[in-house]
């Protein structure tokens, strides 16, 4: 079940990896909710977390990945 994260009183930031929308994702099991954030385009995800807020606050705080241009240009200084 994908979950709105204005629900959540958060913001989703854009992917870190390809720059495209994430949307929460809902499981329900043995009586319990579990939630990730997985990027619509590229499938890239956090991991599985109790609550939404924790599953959000992952997602926001990833550092961008970073290019193979950008990766050399580090390895030159």
């Amino acid at each position: 079940m994908n979950v709105d994260a204005a629900n959540c009183g958060s913001k989703l930031n854009q992917c870190s990896k390809c720059k495209e929308i994430g949307i929460i994702v809902e499981e329900y099991s043995n009586g319990m909710s579990r939630y990730e954030v997985v990027c619509e385009k590229c499938y890239f995800s956090t991991r599985w977390c109790l609550t939404k807020k924790e599953a959000i606050e992952i997602w926001n705080t990833r550092a961008p990945i970073m290019s193979e241009s950008e990766m050399e240009v580090l390895d030159e200084h």
